[in-house]
């Protein structure tokens, strides 16, 4: 079991490394929410980091932490954030 996973996170699809803190085990494709420098943010389990991982990314320290495997709820309001997110765009003109 690892403590640190290679996560694709936020709405720009960064990648980096976060830590966990719960012992739980995570596989590749979960779904999570995770505590980055800018906050809690929606994110997908890439696998276990490693030395190699950190090497390709270009650094060592993790970006945060991985605080639980997405809800139920958390579903429901991510879907509800792309909705409102949605139809604000609508009424956008250029």
């Amino acid at each position: 079991m690892s403590n640190r996973y290679i996560v694709r996170f936020g709405s720009n699809r960064n990648v980096a490394e976060f830590t966990v803190h719960d012992g739980k085990d995570h596989q590749r494709s979960t779904q999570v929410v995770v505590k980055s420098d800018r906050g809690m943010e929606w994110g997908e389990v890439l696998g276990p980091s490693s030395d190699r991982a950190r090497k390709i990314m270009g650094h060592r320290e993790s970006r945060g932490r991985i605080l639980r495997k997405a809800s139920d709820d958390d579903f429901r309001h991510l879907d509800d954030v792309r909705r409102r997110k949605g139809s604000s765009s609508k009424g956008a003109t250029n």
